[in-house]
């Protein structure tokens, strides 16, 4: 996956690197027990939570040296959300990234498969509470 910085693009990389990065910055809040850091973003990237996909793009860029900082990584995301059809979101192109590279692919399968089903009974929750309160 590319991303363009401040007109120059940038080749995202979603290996060991990477892995280490996301093991060493991800927040306390989405780390749980029995649950892999990368699991987590995931999870997270499943569940349509647009504040991890500047930390999931800032780890694959680590493998330059000297990485674009956050502003303009935010900028550049924005953009390309910009870009994205209808149908399409960054959580879904990171995670389409994710599973297209070849350390990550059956570990991240797994995970997006068990966010489907996460998100799925979100979406119940809601619409039955959404029924309850139009019957109130």
């Amino acid at each position: 996956m590319n991303l363009v910085i401040k007109g120059t693009q940038y080749t995202l990389n979603f290996g060991f690197k990477f892995l280490r990065t996301i093991d060493e910055t991800l927040p306390k809040d989405l780390k749980t027990d029995g649950i892999t850091p990368l699991d987590a973003i995931v999870l997270q990237l499943g569940m349509e939570d647009i504040s991890v996909v500047p930390l999931v793009a800032a780890a694959a860029l680590t493998h330059l040296g000297q990485a674009p900082g956050p502003e303009a990584i935010e900028e550049a995301l924005e953009a390309l959300a910009a870009e994205l059809g209808p149908e399409e979101t960054l959580c879904k192109v990171f995670t389409e990234a994710l599973r297209t590279a070849p350390l990550l692919t059956a570990s991240v399968e797994k995970m997006a498969g068990v966010a489907t089903q996460m998100q799925e009974m979100q979406k119940k929750m809601i619409a039955k509470s959404m029924n309850e309160l139009a019957k109130n």
